[in-house]
């Protein structure tokens, strides 16, 4: 297996490359009311070290106090609280505090996902890939897939997703790195305080751990290590609860039902033209040659990504609100397509061929038009594919989302500035990359 290292330049500029392309295409506003709490629940917590909102919502719940509170855990509130302060600083320079803030925090989705990128190549590491393998899986992720447009709003789904990909690549690393179990359980304990489902990659990665413990001969303490982090994360969740409601084992979703028929949604997950995944993230068409490959040299790793992603598929597919809403594409598979798309990372090492890589090539370049679409419009007036007519009508006439199309009539020379050194910043990551690629 080969080393690979966060500080290296070849990670510094994917990094760069695609948080210049994320920011590229923000749009420094909320789409949804998911987005909307979460910035409001980090605003109270910013200013006042309070959960409680200003007034009731669609998604709000009275707490012990019969105040308003958000239904979801407090996790990406509290991690948004920092953007929340670089808002204001901003503010104070510029004026406009509210612009600032909304600014500031949408940037966070930006920054989440050009983190996700990364993860997902050190996932792909960790199943075996080389450097340009690994680069490979990345790109898919950051630039092919669905997570190009979730950069833009405040779902919790890409945090995640960011959460469960580094702790599943820390802990197939725990072999020749014990210590990095640490780094592993504190990532669950995160995405426990970010979404409360993440308790079900539990027993699949304890289970894995007690099998490496066995195979590799570790050390007997680390599963134990790994699943008191888990168990923190459990407690601190019950702690917000308690906080709000007075009862740390209340269910804080409520109306979340499991009735809906597996012949309704999972059809709708992978084929359907408003929802399928594969519609959506055209990258993940790859891992139907991929998992075959990683099956072969790293069968018990693979099997623990696709026991996840099936556990997932099967979890939201149930769920009666598996279409998400209004957003776009099928935001509940967002949790585990970085971990089917880091199996690119093996198939495409060195050992590839020059056919392959074309054909890879091909497919990321129809994921990024795919994205590319997505970016441009509000996805909150056009939701999915099913909207095509609509959407290149706004397209057509102009009607678009990112920043830039804002500002240009009101700061021309500000979006010119932004624009050419993003730009610039790009141009030179992709033949610093294109560089790395042609000489590993």
């Amino acid at each position: 297996m080969s080393r690979l290292s966060w500080l290296d330049s070849e990670t510094l500029w994917l990094f760069l490359l695609v948080l210049c392309v994320y920011c590229l295409t923000l749009s420094g506003h909320l789409y949804t009311v998911d987005g909307v709490l979460a910035f409001q629940t980090a605003e109270s917590l910013a200013l006042r070290g309070s959960l409680e909102l200003p007034e009731s919502g669609f998604l709000t719940l009275d707490n012990t106090r019969g105040k308003p509170v958000s239904r979801y855990p407090w996790g990406q509130s509290i991690l948004l609280i920092p953007f929340y302060w670089l808002g204001l600083i901003g503010s104070m320079v510029f004026g406009n505090r509210e612009t600032w803030c909304l600014a500031s925090m949408t940037f966070s989705s930006a920054l989440i996902g050009a983190l996700l990128v990364l993860a997902t190549r050190y996932l792909a590491q960790s199943l075996g890939a080389d450097k340009r393998g690994a680069l490979w899986a990345g790109l898919a992720l950051g630039i092919g897939s669905i997570f190009w447009v979730y950069s833009q709003d405040l779902f919790r789904n890409p945090l995640a997703a960011l959460l469960l990909a580094a702790s599943v690549a820390a802990l197939f690393r725990v072999p020749e790195k014990p210590n990095i179990v640490h780094l592993s359980g504190a990532m669950m304990l995160l995405l426990i305080q970010v979404r409360m489902d993440g308790v079900l990659a539990i027993p699949i990665l304890f289970a894995w751990l007690v099998f490496t413990k066995r195979r590799y001969g570790v050390s007997q303490r680390l599963p134990v290590v790994w699943l008191l982090w888990c168990v923190a994360g459990c407690a601190l969740l019950g702690l917000n609860n308690w906080i709000r409601f007075g009862n740390p084992l209340r269910h804080n979703i409520p109306n979340a039902f499991f009735t809906e028929s597996l012949l309704v949604s999972l059809p709708g997950f992978l084929w359907s033209l408003d929802k399928s995944m594969f519609l959506y993230s055209p990258t993940l068409l790859l891992i139907f040659w991929s998992i075959p490959r990683c099956m072969r040299a790293n069968k018990d790793k693979t099997l623990v990504i696709l026991g996840l992603s099936l556990l997932y598929l099967i979890w939201y597919g149930k769920y009666h609100h598996w279409f998400g809403g209004r957003c776009w594409g099928p935001r509940y598979t967002l949790l585990f397509t970085p971990l089917l798309l880091a199996t690119i990372g093996p198939w495409l090492s060195q050992n590839g061929t020059r056919e392959k890589r074309w054909f890879a090539a091909s497919v990321l370049g129809l994921g990024a038009l795919v994205q590319a679409t997505g970016v441009l419009i509000e996805q909150n007036v056009h939701v999915g594919f099913h909207h095509s007519k609509e959407i290149l009508a706004d397209v057509a006439s102009g009607k678009l989302d990112p920043w830039w199309a804002r500002t240009w009539d009101t700061h021309p020379t500000a979006t010119i500035i932004g624009c050419a050194i993003l730009l610039l910043v790009f141009t030179i990551g992709i033949q610093r990359l294109i560089r790395a690629v042609r000489y590993n």
